[in-house]
């Protein structure tokens, strides 16, 4: 059984290996035949912005700076693509602070074309998220001033984790929405390796109420004995749910990155449907007669039998 799993491990390895190859060999192949926007390679201009998706099926993508904006942020090591060369690191969604990936196994190097970059996963984190690079111009073309919002153009570039949870929060703004369907239900969504921190954090018992997320009341207050697991090692939140509230509730959760910027997971709970109640009918004889009293005629049978 050893043997069958380390054979399947690679054989999941080659396989991505080869696809991000033959990603880089249509990239690469097809410079003699046409032009970098004939190709499909989306090409970054000022005051705009290219995203690209990447994933176990197609771990490599590619994008090319506008001829006015020939360098990135944050930018490449002079020895970027030579062996055991990967690239360490992406920007924030402002351009302004580093932000690292949490894969070791992750590589940009330049394309054939000038202005081109080629980015490549060999392993992908189990819950994804969104890391960006910045086209600018060259030092000699912006001068000493500072790159304004209109003088670069930002690469999305949105990373799918291998944990199988569609609800994962990975992009800046975005949310996820849940619903708890019955009592003894649960629900599990994922914060992105860019938002690593929940809020309100565990084992805080708290969490936060309403489409605003702003007001924070004791969970277990508002949904009995409900409570939150974690999986640490994938980011991911399991809220389960043995019984529901009175009325319906929305409860929020914010995955954070240190910063003002989040991404929100909603979880709709359900109120409990109105109790059944059992009414008191009084049985009638089909003649319309009133009911005979019972205990006078138990009286009268045990009298009967005495005399027999």
């Amino acid at each position: 059984m050893a043997i069958l799993g380390d054979t399947m491990r690679h054989l999941a390895g080659l396989s991505v290996f080869v696809a991000a190859f033959s990603v880089y060999r249509a990239y690469t192949d097809s410079d003699a035949a046409s032009g970098l926007k004939s190709d499909g390679v989306p090409v970054c201009s000022e005051g705009k912005e290219v995203g690209l998706t990447l994933s176990f099926d197609r771990p490599a993508a590619a994008f090319s700076c506008d001829k006015s904006l020939r360098q990135i942020i944050p930018p490449l090591p002079p020895d970027i693509g030579t062996p055991g060369k990967f690239f360490e690191g992406f920007a924030d969604e402002e351009g302004i602070m580093a932000a690292r990936f949490p894969s070791p196994n992750f590589a940009i190097f330049r394309g054939t074309k000038n202005g081109e970059y080629i980015l490549e996963a060999g392993s992908l984190p189990p819950v994804g998220g969104t890391w960006y690079l910045f086209c600018v111009p060259t030092d000699s073309d912006q001068g000493a001033g500072p790159v304004t919002a209109t003088k670069r153009c930002r690469v999305a570039v949105n990373i799918k984790g291998t944990a199988p949870i569609h609800q994962q929060c990975t992009t800046v703004g975005g949310t996820v929405h849940l619903r708890i369907h019955a009592a003894g239900y649960a629900v599990t969504f994922g914060c992105g390796y860019n938002f690593p921190n929940l809020d309100p954090p565990l084992p805080s018992t708290e969490v936060y109420l309403g489409r605003d997320c702003a007001v924070k009341q004791k969970l277990t207050a508002v949904v009995a004995d409900a409570e939150v697991a974690e999986t640490p090692t994938e980011q991911l939140y399991t809220l389960m749910v043995p019984y529901l509230p009175p009325s319906d509730q929305l409860l929020c959760y914010k995955c954070a990155n240190g910063s003002k910027a989040q991404c929100t997971a909603f979880i709709e709970v359900p109120g409990s449907p109105v109790p059944i109640t059992t009414s008191t009918t009084t049985c009638s004889t089909t003649s319309g007669a009133p009911p005979v009293p019972l205990q006078p005629f138990l009286y009268f049978v045990v009298a009967a039998l005495a005399f027999i």
